[in-house]
């Protein structure tokens, strides 16, 4: 089964206590009982976009149907299931239903499999993060910093982006060997995570050495003291082969830009964060600039 990543995204959100409430209604949009705030929220953005129904069967077969067939399917696969429980003396539950369903009363002729959880999220781990650091990717960064950027817009909040790189890392890799490189990019990538807010900043590698970090609802001078903390607590990590670096230890420089203040786009705060990395690097490196 191959998946999109908006399909993964949406799947994932469709757990299996959701997917038991919603096989335990009579009908389609019968009020969701039992459902937590949490999960009628995930089920309204799903109704709004049209795709509710279609991505309950996605996420327990991994097809993919009209809105409107998996609407019908679906309540036809309640009816199902009822009768199903009657006839077998307990509640068989929904997944097995709709399984029976498919393949005893539809007669689809197509192999149907059901989708491990653990597999699914799992492959959207995969999709959205970097496999040498094990932070988000650079799609992942650009696609989460739109959203906040959007998110903070509708309530006037401060965003702040810090943006920076390894200083002289070609030369590491050069004097030191590629295996090395990545070694250091891995230590850099925890230090990073021992630094920021937990659930809170968003870490990215955007790319070779260089690195983001999201700070939401941060301005600059909050993220200025998260980003001194990470540059300090790598510049006194004694990596191995940091004593033949032009400073003779391993560093970084950065810039920081503010959202709404400074830039009201992403392309914008981007730019300006990047610009005074660079003016960083010119006033001697391992150093951040605002």
């Amino acid at each position: 089964m191959k998946f999109e990543d908006d399909d993964l995204k949406k799947i994932i959100e469709i757990e299996d206590s959701i997917l038991e409430k919603l096989g335990s209604c009579e009908k389609v949009d019968s009020g969701y009982e039992g459902l937590n705030d949490e999960e009628r929220k995930k089920l309204a953005a799903l109704s709004s976009s049209k795709e509710l129904y279609s991505t309950v069967i996605q996420s327990i077969l991994g097809i993919k149907l009209t809105e409107e067939t998996a609407r019908n399917d679906w309540n036809n696969i309640l009816v199902h299931k009822y009768f199903l429980s009657q006839k077998v003396g307990h509640d068989v539950g929904i997944i097995l239903a709709v399984l029976d369903y498919y393949k005893n009363i539809k007669k689809e002729d197509r192999e149907f499999r059901l989708i491990d959880r653990k597999t699914l999220e799992s492959t959207y781990q995969n999709l959205i993060t970097d496999s040498l650091t094990g932070l988000y990717n650079h799609r992942y960064f650009h696609e989460q910093l739109q959203r906040f950027i959007q998110s903070h817009s509708k309530t006037s909040s401060t965003l702040s982006l810090f943006f920076f790189d390894i200083d002289d890392f070609k030369n590491f890799n050069d004097t030191n060997g590629h295996l090395a490189g990545d070694i250091l990019l891995a230590e850099i990538a925890r230090i990073i995570y021992e630094n920021i807010r937990m659930d809170f900043d968003l870490p990215c590698r955007y790319g070779g050495e260089e690195f983001a970090i999201i700070m939401p609802y941060t301005d600059k001078k909050n993220a200025l003291q998260l980003a001194e903390r990470t540059r300090e607590n790598i510049a006194s990590y004694s990596f191995p082969g940091r004593e033949y670096q032009p400073l003779k230890i391993v560093s970084i420089s950065g810039g920081i830009s503010e959202f709404p203040s400074e830039a009201n786009n992403r392309k914008d705060l981007i730019n300006l964060a990047d610009k005074r990395l660079y003016r960083a690097k010119k006033k001697g490196k391992n150093r951040i600039v605002t």
